[in-house]
């Protein structure tokens, strides 16, 4: 059963890139790998137009790696797990994910959307749902992680995430957060669901 289950190929997925409207990074934290994607509002649909992924990797690599390949003169904005404002031993200085960010990429507070604790999966998973179902959201054929999250992540009989493994042995489910946190946490405001 999957777990997003109005996400269509042919609907959904094409060639995008980035304009010059706002982008939005949204982070989870997980070590092996730490995942971000990049995001747009486009003609009044949410873009995501790049993922990120870093395998054993720490924030500020990540956000190092990132930095370059994002166009100059766009406003970023940030959001994602909310764990990542918890002091975190693998962040230099002993400071939170979001400092490092905030420093990396020399942003004021105002570029910060960040839950006080992470949304409901329940109520995120619904908001994805809908957003695909309205045609609200458009995956550039790239973000391969991404959509292989979409197509094999599966819900359990109660509608919970299945954390589960490709064949190769990698979790899937990580880009598929980065989704959620991206919808639930900033663009539900601009997308009238």
């Amino acid at each position: 059963k999957p777990y997003i289950n109005t996400f269509k190929m042919k609907e959904h997925v094409g060639q995008f890139a980035f304009d010059n409207s706002d982008i939005l990074l949204s982070f989870d934290f997980n070590v092996d790998p730490m995942t971000c994607t990049a995001s747009q509002m486009q003609k009044g649909k949410v873009v995501i137009v790049e993922e990120y992924k870093r395998n054993n990797s720490w924030t500020e690599e990540l956000c190092q790696y990132i930095l370059p390949r994002l166009p100059r003169g766009n406003n970023i904005f940030i959001t994602g797990d909310a764990s990542g404002k918890n002091r975190q031993s693998n962040v230099r200085g002993g400071l939170n994910s979001y400092h490092t960010i905030q420093d990396v990429f020399k942003l004021s507070d105002y570029a910060f959307h960040l839950p006080k604790a992470n949304n409901e999966v329940k109520g995120t998973r619904e908001l994805v749902q809908k957003a695909f179902y309205r045609d609200l959201i458009l995956i550039n054929e790239t973000c391969t992680n991404l959509i292989n999250d979409l197509l094999y992540v599966e819900a359990d009989m109660y509608g919970k995430m299945v954390k589960k493994t490709t064949g190769t042995g990698k979790e899937l489910s990580h880009f598929m957060d980065n989704l959620g946190y991206s919808i639930a946490n900033y663009w539900v405001k601009h997308l009238n669901l």
